[in-house]
């Protein structure tokens, strides 16, 4: 799940709605996931 500040971030840059739950978080897939610690590692060396 990602925190409604992340979320509106997202939708802000690629110009499309998210799904949100009650409080503004967006649900991610495994893949997501996946894809979002590649870059984390990525990003530190």
């Amino acid at each position: 799940m990602l925190p409604r500040t992340i979320t509106s971030l997202i939708s802000k840059e690629c110009g499309e709605d998210l799904a949100t739950g009650q409080h503004g978080q967006a649900l991610v897939s495994r893949e997501d996931q996946d894809f979002i610690r590649s870059k984390m590692v990525n990003a530190h060396p």
